[in-house]
C-alpha cells in the first residue's frame, strides 16, 4: 500500500511538473469583443410560403445584430496545434421584414446565450510577428434571456422570451424557445505579435443544430429555426512564460 502510494505521489508530482512546464510555455488567456450577424434557418421556405399565401408581400431577413464578447484561454500543443476554449456572452436572433400595401412590418428576435466553445486550432507564423490558425469545434449554448418585438403601422409589440414548452392553453404574451443550444464553429484567426502576448482578429461561422422554438403545436408548415450567426471579434491573449 505504502509503496503505491510512493509511486502515485511520484507520478502526480511529474505531472505537475510537466504540466506547469507546458503551461509556463504555451498557456495564454484573454478576452475579446465583437459582433454577430444571426439568422435563422430555413428562411428560403418561410418566405415562399409567405409569398404565396399573401399577394404583394416580400420577406427579406437583414440578419439580427448582436454582440459577442467573453474570455479566450488557449493551450498550444506545439507551434502547430493546439486548443481553444472560450467563453462568451452571444446574442444571437433574426430580423425578418414584411413588405406589401406600403407598409414595413419588422419582426426582430433577439437571445442572450452563455456560450462554450471548444476549438481545435492549427495553423503557424508568417515571420516573427504575424501568426494564422484555423479553429472549428463544437460550441455549447444556455439561453439567458430574450424577446421578440414586432413593428409596423404605427404599432409595436414586444413578447419576452421563455425558456420552456409552450402551454396547451397558449400561456400569454411569450415566445417559447428551447433553452439549450448545441452546435459546430469553424473560421479563421489572424494574429499580430504585440508585447507579451497577440492582438488577434476573429472571423467565424456558427452552425446550430437545435431548434430553437418550442411551440405545443407544430403545424403543417412548421420549419425548424437554428441558429445561424457571422461573428466578427477583436481581442488580446496574454501569454505565460513566453519564449524570448
Amino acid at each position: 500500500m505504502k509503496k503505491q502510494v510512493l509511486i502515485s505521489t511520484i507520478l502526480l508530482a511529474v505531472f505537475l511538473l510537466g504540466a506547469d512546464s507546458a503551461f509556463s510555455q504555451k498557456f495564454s488567456i484573454g478576452a475579446k469583443l465583437g459582433m454577430d450577424v444571426g439568422f435563422y434557418s430555413n428562411f428560403s421556405k418561410i418566405k415562399s410560403d409567405v409569398e404565396d399565401a399573401t399577394e404583394d408581400v416580400t420577406v427579406k431577413h437583414p440578419g439580427h445584430l448582436g454582440f459577442q464578447g467573453g474570455f479566450v484561454a488557449i493551450l498550444d500543443f506545439n507551434k502547430i496545434v493546439g486548443l481553444q476554449m472560450e467563453m462568451l456572452f452571444d446574442r444571437k436572433g433574426e430580423k425578418y421584414k414584411y413588405t406589401g400595401a406600403g407598409t414595413t412590418v419588422t419582426e426582430n428576435v433577439g437571445v442572450t446565450y452563455l456560450t462554450i466553445p471548444i476549438l481545435f486550432r492549427a495553423g503557424g507564423s508568417i515571420g516573427d510577428k504575424f501568426k494564422i490558425h484555423g479553429i472549428i469545434g463544437p460550441y455549447f449554448g444556455i439561453g439567458l434571456g430574450g424577446k421578440m418585438k414586432i413593428t409596423g403601422g404605427g404599432e409595436e409589440y414586444e413578447f419576452a422570451a421563455k425558456f420552456e414548452k409552450e402551454p396547451e392553453d397558449g400561456g400569454g404574451d411569450y415566445y417559447y424557445m428551447q433553452r439549450f443550444d448545441v452546435g459546430l464553429t469553424f473560421g479563421v484567426t489572424p494574429a499580430f505579435t504585440l508585447g507579451p502576448g497577440d492582438l488577434f482578429l476573429d472571423l467565424r461561422y456558427n452552425f446550430g443544430f437545435m431548434d430553437t422554438q418550442n411551440w405545443y403545436e407544430k403545424g403543417d408548415n412548421y420549419y425548424a429555426l437554428n441558429n445561424r450567426s457571422i461573428g466578427f471579434t477583436v481581442g488580446y491573449v496574454y501569454t505565460f512564460g513566453k519564449k524570448k
